[in-house]
């Protein structure tokens, strides 16, 4: 025991052992963190999806407006996927491969409703322009439409991204990955 106490009082051995418990502690607390942000990136989805049933009302909202010939651009938040996707970043190697495809899978659905919707608005807002020059109502009539059938695909669209949050919050990521999404074929003038 007396060599081993004299081994550790040879100042390189208090050197090395220093550094490696020095290294071991800051390996833990990185390791420690980055669990903290896998928690705080499961967290960050179910508050997707709150704003997602939000978002949900306000086009449902939007769509029974349009239908009572009451009409307003308004704009609806977007996800914030680039907050999603750098928490994705940073534990990415600890996720197994259901939970990074299945956040891809959301993450694609979130930025392509922002983008049907943001397609939304403009057109609403060459509406809102047509209306106060009172351009003809066929005119109007054909973006309403329009405008219409494409909050209808933004309330579908949102339906199934619902559908994946709950999947993915509830610890089913592979479930968004085996769905099968019902694709609707469009209407033509003759039908």
């Amino acid at each position: 025991m007396a060599e081993l106490f004299k081994f550790l009082e040879n100042p390189s051995v208090a050197a090395f052992i220093g550094a490696a418990s020095a290294f071991f502690l800051v390996a833990a607390n990185d390791y420690r963190r980055r669990l903290a942000k896998k928690r705080a990136l499961k967290f960050i989805v179910q508050d997707q999806a709150d704003m997602a049933r939000d978002k949900l009302e306000s086009i449902r909202n939007m769509i029974q407006k349009m239908q009572e010939n009451i009409f307003c651009a308004a704009p609806i938040m977007p996800f914030d996927v680039a907050q999603v996707r750098l928490l994705q970043h940073d534990v990415i190697d600890l996720l197994d491969a259901n939970q990074n495809q299945g956040l891809n899978a959301i993450l694609y659905w979130m930025q392509a409703i922002d983008e049907l919707l943001g397609k939304v608005l403009r057109k609403s807002e060459i509406l809102e322009e047509l209306s106060r020059r009172d351009a003809p109502n066929e005119e109007r009539q054909l973006i309403g439409e329009w405008i219409l059938s494409e909050l209808r695909d933004a309330d579908r669209n949102m339906q199934i991204l619902l559908k994946m949050f709950n999947n993915y919050v509830s610890g089913k990521p592979h479930l968004i990955l085996e769905e099968q999404h019902e694709i609707p074929i469009p209407k033509t003038r003759s039908s």
